[in-house]
């Protein structure tokens, strides 16, 4: 069987191509590495830190300073406006200081954050004591108030939000988790309704995580019955489960609550029952959870497991104010 020999000038053409062939585009395979590196982060976490940049790139021009790449005296320097010119706490500061070495790693400069910039934060610990913040724990008794009021209005508004508020504090669940609920995510059965969340701030991965509401004992404050309410106005079908409620009462097709319309309708209805709301939000929500558990002899592993805390120091500070007097009494019968 004779074989069809090729002349040498075509090996000799085929080489070269072979020697100028870019093989694999990685112009795509840059586009996907981008944009996967661009979710290492919350999206929250993201804005903060944009937020944090944009306060300390504005204070380097007033300041005659240079921002990229900045040194540590200017970090110094610019903690010691924050604190004392702005007086902004010392949580925000180490915030903003997050937001610097992030925009710095990111543009392959070195950190300005040295051992003398850490040694000035903690110096400014010692200094100020300053006291947790953040907001009050909604009460119980306030939680019934405000189901009460809900229901003697009547309107779609009320059905939505005593459904949005009472799953709020059930669940322990953060507003950015409220507004972003599709219908898809629950399933109401004989237990109770069970609501699966995706990507939290503690599951960034997205694998899923299960949230157990149980039924309520009184009517207007029960969890389950006020979300059945409210699904039998909105309707059935995908989309965000808590949809915008126009002021004629008829349900939006499409559009849900925003992490701030959450925030409003728990300021609301506060204001309609006379509450002083400068102190509490939507987070005293997820605060009155872990507070009326604790104080109901709640194990902490318990509450943790329906707050999706890591960490149990976030867990005690919210108890300490209950737990002061929650253990029995050490001096019982001696005093």
């Amino acid at each position: 069987m004779s074989t069809v020999k090729r002349p040498p000038e075509a090996r000799n053409v085929e080489s070269q191509l072979w020697l100028f062939d870019p093989g694999i585009d990685l112009t795509f395979a840059r586009e996907a590495v981008e944009d996967l590196m661009s979710a290492t982060q919350a999206e929250n976490t993201k804005k903060a830190y944009a937020h944090s940049w944009s306060v300390f790139s504005s204070w380097c021009v007033d300041a005659g300073r240079d921002a990229l790449p900045a040194n540590p005296e200017t970090l110094r320097l610019f903690i010691g406006w924050c604190l004392r010119e702005k007086a902004y706490r010392l949580e925000t500061v180490r915030t903003h200081l997050s937001g610097v070495k992030n925009y710095h790693l990111r543009r392959r400069f070195p950190s300005p954050v040295d051992d003398s910039v850490r040694a000035l934060i903690r110096s400014a610990a010692r200094r100020l004591r300053e006291k947790p913040g953040g907001k009050a724990a909604l009460t119980p008794e306030c939680l019934r108030k405000i189901c009460e009021a809900m229901v003697q209005d009547g309107s779609a508004i009320a059905v939505r939000d005593r459904a949005l508020l009472l799953l709020a504090f059930a669940g322990a669940f953060r507003r950015s988790e409220l507004s972003g609920l599709q219908f898809r995510d629950i399933r109401i059965g004989r237990r109770g309704v069970e609501v699966l969340l995706w990507a939290t701030k503690t599951d960034q991965e997205g694998l899923g995580c299960p949230v157990g509401i149980a039924h309520g004992e009184r009517e207007a404050t029960c969890p389950v019955r006020a979300l059945r309410a409210w699904l039998r106005l909105r309707g059935e079908g995908d989309g965000p489960l808590f949809r915008r409620v126009y002021a004629s009462g008829r349900v939006a097709d499409d559009g849900g609550l925003s992490g701030e319309g959450v925030n409003e309708a728990v300021k609301r209805w506060l204001a309609v029952v006379g509450v002083d709301a400068r102190d509490l939000s939507a987070h005293s929500c997820r605060i009155g959870f872990v507070t009326a558990a604790g104080d109901a002899g709640t194990s902490h592993l318990a509450i943790m497991r329906t707050t999706r805390h890591r960490n149990i120091k976030t867990v005690l500070r919210y108890l300490r104010p209950v737990e002061a007097f929650g253990a029995a009494n050490p001096l019982a019968g001696v005093l």
